[in-house]
């Protein structure tokens, strides 16, 4: 657990921990804890989100202290964190936290989110063969969204919806 300021009377605590729940019929349980997870795990923080891509769930970013651009990879058969941070390549995403993410046929989708003054209305793809990045954003035909962080966002079929947020 890590005690962390932002710009808010009082302090938030940011945790560590993974949770995960067997959603089996007859016995719904809480699984954990932390000790039986290996590799590096990511520090502490908030407003970062999960998306699964390949039978294996990503993480990007989020707060702890200061918005991060970093990347990991949970692969939940093993129970093992991966850092992506120094092999992921392209053009990377600014820091950020409460953005959307979701994974689509190899590859992760990611829109908005909060750094510095505000929201961003970018569109991010990464490639999870090559682990690359592109930015997407002005190859999207139609008029885009205004500037959004803490919005839902969620995958149905082969559309990516978004919902809510903040505009700065």
């Amino acid at each position: 657990m890590t005690l962390v300021w932002r710009l808010y009377e009082r302090p938030w605590l940011l945790f560590t921990c993974l949770l995960s729940i067997s959603l089996a019929a007859k016995q719904r349980s809480w699984l954990g804890p932390n000790n039986m997870i290996s590799g590096t795990s990511p520090s502490a923080r908030a407003m970062a989100s999960f998306a699964r891509a390949n039978d294996e769930l990503y993480l990007f970013g989020g707060f702890d202290a200061a918005d991060r651009n970093d990347m990991y990879k949970f692969d939940a058969s093993t129970l093992t964190w991966t850092t992506l941070t120094n092999v992921v390549g392209g053009r990377i995403p600014d820091a950020r936290d409460s953005y959307g993410i979701g994974g689509y046929k190899g590859k992760l989708f990611l829109f908005g989110g909060y750094f510095g003054p505000g929201g961003n209305n970018d569109l991010w793809v990464l490639d999870i063969a090559s682990l690359t990045w592109n930015d997407i954003t002005f190859t999207v035909r139609g008029r885009p969204p205004p500037p959004l962080h803490g919005h839902g966002f969620a995958l149905c079929n082969n559309l990516f919806f978004s919902f809510g947020g903040y505009d700065n």
